[in-house]
């Protein structure tokens, strides 16, 4: 049995604005290697670097920026998200370019846009495949509309809420 010990910093962060209390566990495991912990309200993210350089995790975490840090913190998140209220727009300004562009007939273009109105899209907007292959070719997917991610979006306003806490902090522990 091996035993490790480490250095570990624990902070609460509160009147953040738009924010509930943040804590953040700070944990400077060997040179070079650190942890970190947040939690806000019912969520938590943890995320470890083991190559920092010279610098603390409390320095590494400010020194990057937060869509670094976001997605180390929350792996598979994605800035945007698909806008399932939108694709049915999407869909029709498609078959209008290219109608416009002369790609496809009068016809096609009216019966594309009947299939379109007649269309149950899900929130993932994958509730006809063959639908939006149609219109937007084998890799539809791509075309699909998006819009930001309010959890990744709210991620990004605690993360920089700990930096700016941290930074302060500093500052603070300097001047004394």
């Amino acid at each position: 049995m091996q035993i490790e010990k480490s250095i570990v910093a624990q902070i609460t962060i509160t009147g953040a604005e738009r924010l509930d209390p943040i804590r953040v566990c700070l944990e400077d495991i060997a040179p070079n290697k650190g942890r970190i912990t947040i939690s806000c309200y019912t969520k938590s993210w943890t995320a470890y670097w083991g190559s920092m350089g010279e610098r603390t995790i409390e320095r590494f975490f400010c020194s990057c920026n937060e869509h670094y840090i976001a997605k180390n913190l929350d792996v598979g998140i994605d800035e945007t998200i698909i806008d399932s209220e939108s694709i049915k727009d999407g869909c029709k300004k498609r078959v209008i370019t290219e109608r416009r562009k002369r790609d496809i007939s009068k016809d096609d273009a009216r019966e594309l846009c009947d299939e379109i109105e007649d269309a149950v899209v899900g929130d993932d907007g994958w509730s006809d495949p063959d639908l939006m292959q149609k219109v937007f070719g084998d890799e539809w997917w791509y075309a699909l509309p998006t819009k930001p991610n309010p959890d990744y979006a709210y991620l990004c306003r605690i993360i920089n809420a700990v930096q700016q806490a941290l930074t302060n902090s500093a500052q603070a522990s300097a001047i004394h």
